[in-house]
């Protein structure tokens, strides 16, 4: 797809996409193997890291005062929100489009004085409030979203960002091309194709950094801080 196609919105046909997600995440368990797709043991050094790009991008850009409301996307049972977000901020909300999920948050999430608002909801249709969160995570979900969806998603969240604020995607991402996934329609971009989305979005990509530590037979995962 090319740069026009994306900033006209003309992105992959994308309801098969949604209907396969859909079904396919009815059926996991509500637990942490199940949001990890059967790897629960990576959820340490993957909040390890995290933290350390969040709090490492939140130095760089001076950023000392900036610790309100987080808006967590594709929450699942609230993993990256126990052991993120909630560590960082005030109050968290969560978006998800599984009820399951949502209805594990509350046992799974230990500071529930923090935890915000529960909206069930697909991305494709969310909007956050304008001007509220000083970060946006969005992690392990944008490939369940077809190329239009994600620029007017990101162009969303834009609005939803406070002055300072990031939006974050933290992703699977391909070596040499597209790869969709048959069990549950995701679609896995490229380092270069997202770069293209972001600029669609008109989002300026701030730092990009490569998770390590995971194991070899999974896609290689990138973090991406934007503006």
């Amino acid at each position: 797809m090319s740069e026009a196609q994306l900033e006209s919105g003309c992105g992959m046909d994308s309801s098969v996409k949604h209907h396969k997600a859909s079904e396919y995440w009815k059926k996991v368990p509500a637990t942490l193997e199940g949001v990890l797709g059967g790897y629960p043991e990576l959820t340490k050094v993957d909040l390890r890291s995290s933290k350390n790009f969040l709090e490492n991008l939140l130095k760089k850009f001076n950023i000392t005062d900036c610790y309100d409301r987080a808006l967590d996307c594709g929450a699942g049972i609230g993993r990256v929100t126990q052991g993120l977000l909630v560590q960082l901020y005030n109050k968290v909300d969560l978006v998800e489009m599984c009820q399951k999920f949502l209805d594990e948050v509350p046992k799974y999430v230990n500071s529930a004085e923090k935890i915000g608002t529960l909206y069930c909801s697909s991305l494709q249709t969310f909007t956050p409030q304008k001007a509220l969160y000083d970060v946006i995570w969005i992690q392990w979900v944008v490939n369940y979203l077809a190329d239009a969806d994600l620029v007017s998603f990101l162009i969303r969240c834009k609005l939803g960002l406070k002055q300072n604020g990031f939006i974050i995607i933290k992703e699977n991402v391909s070596s040499t091309q597209l790869v969709t996934d048959s069990k549950d329609g995701g679609m896995t971009r490229t380092a270069e194709h997202f770069k293209k989305v972001f600029k669609a979005a008109k989002l300026v990509l701030l730092v990009e950094e490569t998770q390590k530590n995971f194991p070899k037979e999974l896609f290689l995962v990138k973090m991406f801080a934007l503006r």
